[in-house]
């Protein structure tokens, strides 16, 4: 039992100390928690917010709050995979064309389970602070990007849908997870 209060009493220091070190940034549509002492880099953008947020080791976030914020597809492109059967193999020798951009595979019925195998990312939907939101993760630590866009979180006075993206580029798993707690932060205005 004793070894059990100790063991809280560890937890508690150890969870009030971080407590103390998270800082909480205003975004103007949004607010988000962090540990990390921030930079704001404001871009021009048309019609929306862009931001780089800048840490002192030189890491970067970004978002972009308005109606022409991306959907965060772009930054994933390189999950579209081209698959062909090796039958191919021959044709795109002759034509002089780079076999590294392509997957080879015997049938394409089968192909389904591959491609997702492939894939840099995963993305899925959950709530964030009431909203619905789509995050974008890498499979990979060091490749890819780890994000999550909100979309139509409100309307502008002119009818407009308002998006919100924020992600930054996968590097370790440290900087992954100080990504992903600033995400889940996310507080938006209202």
């Amino acid at each position: 039992m004793r070894q059990k209060l100790i063991h809280i009493g560890f937890l508690l220091i150890i969870f009030s100390c971080s407590q103390s070190e998270i800082e909480k940034y205003d975004l103007g549509g949004f607010t988000i928690e962090t540990k990390i002492k921030l930079n704001r880099v404001s871009i021009n953008g048309i019609d929306s917010n862009m931001t780089y947020l800048i840490s002192d080791k030189g890491d970067t976030i970004f978002y972009d709050f308005g109606i022409y914020a991306s959907n965060l597809e772009s930054p994933i492109e390189n999950d579209r995979i081209k698959v062909l059967t090796l039958d191919y193999v021959d044709s795109l020798k002759r034509w002089g064309e780079s076999l590294d951009e392509f997957v080879f595979v015997n049938s394409l019925k089968n192909r389904m389970p591959i491609l997702e195998r492939l894939k840099l990312h995963n993305q899925y939907v959950t709530k964030i602070d009431g909203q619905n939101a789509r995050v974008v993760e890498t499979k990979n630590v060091g490749k890819g990007i780890i994000g999550v866009v909100f979309e139509n979180l409100k309307t502008d006075e002119s009818g407009n849908n308002i998006t919100l993206n924020f992600w930054g580029r996968s590097k370790n798993w440290e900087k992954d997870q100080q990504i992903r707690m600033m995400i889940s932060s996310i507080k938006i205005k209202k």
